[in-house]
């Protein structure tokens, strides 16, 4: 039994007591790629460089308008309210600084970009909503809060006809 089993053994590790391969030495002088070098492959299909912008803004239209109508609706109204004003039940109730106007002038005077940014980042108490809104739906929330702050700013005699005439019977 003993014999068998030191046979298994020696079997086991015939590999063992050999010398190692010597195609094995190309281990030591692979071609690699040092930090900061190009790399001598390209990159799989998709790949973006890091500092490239992976997104160009999308051209406004109605339906850009409508999807910023309605994301804002659902991630910015809770706080920010319908009307971007920041007057809500949940604003009120907040125990620390209440959201902004979004009507305020250091909000309009924000770029497109910034606004977008802030989206994603978050400001202040405010958080990111990268992680929910895409890219295109984060510009269609800015083109939204633009509309608003247009709305919100517009002069009476610009206004149309019949959306001036209620505003006049509404503010005697």
């Amino acid at each position: 039994m003993r014999r068998l089993l030191a046979l298994v053994v020696l079997v086991g590790c015939d590999g063992f007591f050999r010398a190692p391969d010597p195609g094995l030495e190309r281990m030591l002088e692979q071609p690699r790629v040092d930090t900061y070098e190009q790399a001598p492959r390209s990159p799989p299909a998709g790949v973006i460089r890091y500092g490239e912008r992976p997104f160009v803004r999308p051209a406004r239209s109605r339906a850009l308008l409508e999807r910023g109508r309605v994301q804002f609706a659902t991630f910015c109204a809770p706080c920010h309210g319908a009307d971007g004003r920041g007057d809500t039940p949940v604003a009120r109730h907040m125990e620390r600084k209440p959201p902004e106007s979004l009507l305020g002038a250091e909000i309009r005077a924000m770029s497109l970009e910034e606004i977008v940014r802030v989206v994603a980042e978050g400001r202040a108490w405010m958080p990111g909503f990268s992680a929910q809104l895409v890219p295109e739906d984060r510009w269609a929330v800015a083109e939204w809060t633009r509309v608003l702050q247009r709305a919100g700013h517009a002069p009476v005699d610009q206004m149309p006809a019949g959306i001036r005439q209620r505003f006049e019977e509404a503010t005697r």
